[in-house]
Order: structure tokens, then sequence, then C-alpha cells
């Protein structure tokens, strides 16, 4: 690697360091599955953004309807998407929230909800900043 591709490779990592300081989008680690393509990070995000409201509203339907199995499924899906965009937080939540759907606990299920929703702005809060940081980096590397 060259002397600039060095410092280039710095400046990219600092960037995403300043971001990834909250846990509710570990930005370092999404870019690295990504194997450094900041566009393809980008995109998951937006897309992770944009199927989560949908997605939610389908697992609240499913605990207002007793649907154990929907539930499942669908906390499991929830948590397997907020893992590929490295949102450790609501992946945390989604966990916990699988686990008791599993043993059949609504009660936990709807208590958990809250977390979720403050996770998700946390997560919403977090995502800002990191496509200012990507789109940043996407223009330093052209």
């Amino acid at each position: 690697m060259s002397h600039s591709g060095a410092l280039e490779a710095s400046k990219d990592s600092a960037v995403v360091r300043r971001v990834e300081a909250n846990p509710a989008l570990e930005l370092d680690q999404l870019v690295r599955r990504c194997m450094g393509c900041t566009a393809l990070a980008a995109r998951l995000l937006d897309s992770f953004e944009k199927r989560f409201s949908a997605e939610v509203a389908q697992l609240v339907q499913a605990v207002d309807d007793g649907d154990v199995p929907r539930l499942v499924r669908l906390t499991h899906q929830l948590k397997g998407a907020a893992g590929n965009v490295s949102a450790m937080t609501l992946h945390s939540v989604l966990s916990r929230m699988e686990e008791a759907a599993r043993a059949q606990s609504l009660d936990l299920v709807v208590a958990s909800l809250k977390d979720l929703f403050d996770q998700w702005n946390c997560f919403l809060e977090c995502k800002a900043s990191a496509t200012l940081s990507l789109a940043s980096l996407q223009a330093s590397n052209h």
C-alpha cells in the first residue's frame, strides 16, 4: 500500500471510529462486513430503516393476535436483520423478545416493546451520523 493509500485508510478508520462510539450502530463492524464498501453499507442501512417499521407493525399485530409462531418468526427475522447491519442494541432487545416469544411469555414481549422503540430511536440518531460519515468516506475515495 502506498503512503497516500495508507493515509486514506487511516482517515477512513478515524471517521468510522467517531461514529462507532455508540453501540446502537457499530459502523466499523458494518463496513468490515461490507468488505470496506461504504456504498453497500449505506444501502444496507437504508434498506433496514425502510423495512423495520413495517415489520415491527407486524410483530405488534402478532402480539395482539396471540400468534406465537408468527411472533417467534418475526422477532427472529428482525434480530437477524439488526445483526446484519451491526445494530447490536436492537439485536440484543430482539434476542430477548425472541426468547420470551419462544417461552410463550407474551407479557415479557410486550414489556420489551418500549425498549425496542427506545433503541430504534437511538439507532435512527446513529444512522443519521453514520450516513454522513459514509458519504464523506465515499467522496474521499473518489
